[in-house]
């Protein structure tokens, strides 16, 4: 199993913000015992706990270990890099949120004060420090790209002629790397020296494309342990009680932090959670009364008992079996199993009690409830995609549609999750559908042959399917479901437009296909492709008659 500092130290390597802090809660011998200042003492690179919480962008850690445990982020690693070095860099995962991370992990780096010098000043964050390559902490922003901490270590008064073992400046690097944004504005800073270059947040060439891409398993599960950790740390409570608190607001801090402020113990009661100060114990047969003697479901005596804080208590099986089946159901927020109780389980109660394979899909239904219940979050409409889209914050609001992409070139309107038509709202598009849905062939009169290409457009699509492979448009007027296109030779299932190989007598055999209702899904694919074509006969019949 590990103790809990093993855990500890495991976890902040990896980059679990999430897990790290379940653990630095629920253990009180390693708050005693940590020392951010520590080397983990790993073979060349020794770094500390502030060094890791600085790599992988975990803020709330960082300001943990700054502020609550004398942290000094002046301490070097065994590549001579300070923690500042380490919030300027970026691994592969470069998605908006970790540069943001990074960003807030600079700017508290920047602004930590230490103890006092022998000048009378407090020791503050050696921001020109240089590694044994010669890079300093700009080096390093501009080599990964990191505008907003580029930007950051420039208003601190970070010294941009620098140079390291090759002789370049932090600007050189950027050239280097084509950052070209961070090589522009280092490069109107070294020449303008004595004026006030006007760089502001809009300049930050992060495209905002990356709110619009694909959210996979792991990226949610990631959204959703950052918004915990941000939440515990911001209302001082444990982890648990921060996502039943969001689940209970639908998952938005603000609409719960308004109702924190009015009255948090009303906020707790609605949310199933005791007040923050109360704890959870587990009571064996030695301080077991005679009340508490038997199982609240089967009667049976107790030995131990996890008593919940609403202090009903029932035996080890009965509560695997409740669970399971509640799980088993698709049910993610579980409650006591006391009759009009409404405490929560807490995960590791949960994880505990059940299966590993029971554990995994309850993990996977409470992603699944997360999305579901998350006003800023939805699924793909593709059937079988399994991503989702997070709500871009900066999208204009008003009587218009918005167009996203899964990540997986599945493109979507936000509002009615239909297939994409911005920029026109949703409701004139219904009103244009509809509209053309009244039209028939027969009313293009003209004999024109960009009529009759239209006309011979509509049947193609009224009458044919396209390959999935090459889209080149497919008859079938008999026999079996299997097709195979003239064209580029893909063998495939006429209904559910699959690659055949999948097919056999499990699938309906030759003749009927029942693989993810197909048949529901092929009449949607042509009915979008009928959809497009109509708009454009139409428009060309139109265009003809004027």
């Amino acid at each position: 199993m590990g103790s809990a500092s093993s855990k500890f130290r495991k976890y902040i390597q990896n980059g679990d913000e999430f897990a790290a802090m379940q653990i630095h809660q629920s253990s009180p011998e390693l708050r005693k015992s940590l020392d951010p200042n520590l080397s983990y003492g790993e073979s060349h690179h020794h770094n500390t706990a502030l060094h890791y919480a600085a790599k992988h962008g975990m803020k709330h850690l960082l300001r943990m270990f700054l502020t609550d445990l004398s942290g000094n982020p002046n301490k070097k690693n065994g590549h001579n890099e300070s923690v500042l070095h380490c919030a300027c860099t970026l691994g592969a995962h470069r998605t908006y949120s970790s540069q943001e991370r990074r960003a807030s992990c600079v700017q508290l780096l920047l602004q930590w004060r230490g103890p006092l010098l022998n000048n009378g000043e407090r020791e503050k964050v050696d921001i020109n420090a240089q590694d044994y390559n010669g890079n300093t902490a700009m080096h390093a922003a501009a080599w990964n790209g990191l505008f907003r901490c580029a930007q950051l270590l420039v208003n601190a008064g970070a010294n941009l002629f620098l140079e390291n073992n090759e002789r370049l400046t932090p600007c050189d690097v950027a050239m280097k790397f084509e950052h070209h944004n961070i090589a522009r504005m280092l490069e109107a800073k070294m020449v303008f020296t004595e004026e006030e270059t006007d760089v502001n947040e809009a300049d930050i060439e992060s495209s905002e494309e990356e709110a619009y891409s694909g959210l996979r398993s792991q990226d949610l599960q990631e959204a959703k342990d950052q918004l915990l950790v941000e939440t515990s740390d911001m209302l001082n409570i444990p982890l648990f009680t921060a996502e039943a608190l969001l689940r209970d607001n639908e998952w938005s801090r603000e609409l719960l932090l308004e109702k924190w402020m009015k009255d948090p113990r009303t906020c707790c009661q609605r949310a199933g959670v005791p007040f923050p100060g109360t704890s959870r114990e587990e009571k064996t047969d030695e301080n077991i009364g005679e009340e508490d003697a038997l199982c609240g479901i089967c009667l049976s005596p107790l030995k131990t008992v996890l008593s919940l804080d609403c202090g009903h208590k029932f035996c080890r099986s009965c509560w695997s079996t409740y669970l399971t089946s509640r799980i088993q159901e698709g049910d993610s927020s579980l409650v006591c199993p006391a009759s009009t109780c409404r405490h929560l389980v807490c995960p590791e109660v949960v994880e505990g009690m059940v299966s590993p394979t029971v554990a995994k899909r309850y993990l996977q239904f409470d992603i699944k409830a997360f999305v579901e219940q998350n006003k800023t979050i939805k699924w793909c409409p593709r059937a079988g995609c399994g991503r989702a889209v997070k709500l871009p914050q900066l999208l204009p609001q008003g009587n218009m549609s918005h167009a996203v992409d899964c990540g997986s070139g599945h493109f979507f309107c936000w509002e009615c999750l239909g297939e994409a038509h911005a920029p026109s709202n949703c409701q004139d598009w219904r009103n244009w559908l509809q509209k053309i849905s009244q039209v028939r062939p027969e009313e293009i009169t003209s004999h024109g042959s960009e009529s009759e290409d239209a006309a011979n457009c509509l049947w193609l699509v009224t009458n044919s399917k396209p390959c999935p492979n090459c889209k080149s448009p497919i008859q079938k007027n008999e026999g079996c479901n299997h097709m195979r296109c003239a064209k580029c030779k893909c063998d495939f299932c006429w209904v559910c437009l699959e690659s055949w190989k999948r097919h056999s007598s499990a699938t309906g055999g030759y003749f009927r296909c029942n693989r993810f209702e197909a048949v529901h899904r092929a009449d949607e694919k042509q009915g979008v492709l009928i959809t497009e074509w109509l708009l454009f006969w139409h428009w060309l019949a139109s265009t003809l008659k004027s």
